[in-house]
C-alpha cells in the first residue's frame, strides 16, 4: 500500500488525515506551498504593480516577493521525489499545494501556462515524476 506524505501546512494535514484515517501520514516539508515572501499574507491589490509585471514577464524564474520562485519550487518537488525512488517507493500519496502541483506539471516545458492551471482544493492528480525531469500528469479528477 502507498505510503502517504503531507505538507506540514493544517489544510493539507487535515487532508491527509481524512482520507486515510487507519494510516498516519509522513510529514514531509518539502511539500509545503510555495513562499511568497514579503507577499505573503497580503491583499493581491497591496503588491507594487511593478513587482507583479516582473512576475508576469518571467514567472519561472522570479521570487515573489523575494521568496521562491517556481524554478526553485520545482527543484524542491523534485529533489523530495528522487529521495522516495532512492528509498525504494514507487508510488506515494502526496497531499500538497496547488502551487506546487503546478510548478511539478510545468517543469521542463518552455511554456509558462502550467503555472496558472487551475487546481481545486481537494482534486486528485496522478503525477509521474522522471527522475530529474517533469512531471507528466496522467490524468486529473475534479
Amino acid at each position: 500500500m502507498a505510503p502517504i506524505h503531507s505538507s506540514p501546512l493544517a489544510r493539507c494535514s487535515a487532508l491527509a488525515r481524512e482520507l486515510i484515517p487507519a494510516r498516519p501520514a509522513v510529514i514531509s516539508p518539502q511539500l509545503v506551498e510555495l513562499d511568497f515572501g514579503a507577499w505573503e499574507g497580503i491583499a493581491w491589490d497591496e503588491v507594487p504593480r511593478a513587482e507583479l509585471d516582473a512576475w508576469a514577464e518571467d514567472p519561472w524564474r522570479y521570487a515573489p516577493g523575494g521568496g521562491e520562485s517556481a524554478r526553485t519550487a520545482s527543484l524542491r518537488f523534485f529533489s523530495w521525489a528522487e529521495g522516495l525512488q532512492e528509498g525504494g517507493h514507487a508510488a506515494v500519496i502526496a497531499v500538497t499545494h496547488a502551487g506546487l502541483i503546478r510548478v511539478a506539471l510545468a517543469a521542463g516545458s518552455a511554456d509558462p501556462s502550467g503555472l496558472s492551471l487551475s487546481i481545486p482544493y481537494g482534486s486528485v492528480h496522478l503525477l509521474v515524476a522522471e527522475r530529474r525531469g517533469a512531471a507528466n500528469e496522467q490524468r486529473a479528477f475534479p
